[in-house]
């Protein structure tokens, strides 16, 4: 299913400050898929694709 629900959506973090290459806003499409945790505010958000940076969240370590 291509459904994504907000509890599906991976956690992600943006770091912003510059414009991003070209070549990185051709991804907006893949950036739908994806709300942001904002640093500042704590709220949940879209990313501005042209001036901010994706980038995934590390996994918690996983219990053996």
């Amino acid at each position: 299913s291509s459904d994504y629900g907000a509890d599906k959506l991976p956690p992600v973090e943006v770091v912003v400050g510059r414009p991003l290459p070209a070549v990185e806003q051709r991804m907006q499409f893949a950036w739908d898929r994806y709300l942001l945790v904002d640093r500042v505010t704590g709220r949940t958000r879209k990313p501005f694709v042209t001036t901010e940076i994706v980038l995934p969240l590390p996994e918690p370590p996983k219990r053996s």
